[in-house]
């Protein structure tokens, strides 16, 4: 009794399996989403390094104008607090002096990566079978998967309550509003994916 090959695939399963690893699929801020919209001196990637790592901030001396609201009596409006720019008809512009602010650490990243891995894993474990059952258009589709698992693991971060709490100043800053790292938003979906070869 012997064994008839009718069809030799070794070679394009290892032409699959060798297009598999000899990619990589990378999660974080790349270069083409690393500008911020606000003008603030610093990159996404930059800002998210700061925070992933803490750290301390020289703020710079600078004019800061306010605003409020009077009312037709003459008195400041809603206590005197703070309005934006649009509600207010009268704006006073102050000096601030250079003052340095420290981040505690809220690394994102890593743990959103750490929070999705059953199913990273489970959309590269189905790329290695498609490498290994001849199909390369799904070993593509099944680490674009990956990747978009990873990103939604990353971004769930920065709403899950999982990051460590403002300082009550922050708080009251950010109107009442406890959510670290999320003012623009611009921080949070500046993460995405690439598939790199090596």
């Amino acid at each position: 009794m012997g064994v008839t090959v009718t069809k030799d695939l070794t070679a394009s399963v290892l032409a699959n399996i060798h297009k598999l690893v000899e990619q990589d699929v990378l999660v974080g801020i790349p270069e083409s989403n690393d500008e911020r919209r606000d003008d603030q001196g610093i990159t996404n990637a930059a800002l998210g390094y700061l925070h992933t790592h803490g750290g301390t901030i020289l703020i710079p001396a600078h004019a800061q104008t306010i605003y409020r609201k009077v009312d037709i009596n003459g008195d400041f409006a809603r206590g005197g607090r703070f309005v934006k720019a649009a509600d207010s008809n009268f704006a006073t512009t102050h000096h601030v002096d250079a003052y340095t602010v420290t981040l505690p650490p809220r690394p994102f990243l890593k743990p959103g990566i750490i929070k999705a891995r059953d199913k990273i894993n489970a959309q590269m474990r189905a790329a290695a079978m498609a490498a290994v059952n001849g199909k390369p258009a799904q070993i593509q589709e099944a680490m674009v998967k990956a990747g978009i698992v990873a990103v939604d693991g990353v971004k769930s971060i920065f709403t899950d309550g999982s990051l460590t709490p403002l300082a009550p100043s922050t708080i009251r800053q950010k109107g009442g509003k406890d959510n670290p790292l999320l003012l623009t938003g611009q921080l949070r979906d500046a993460n995405t994916y690439v598939i790199r070869e090596k």
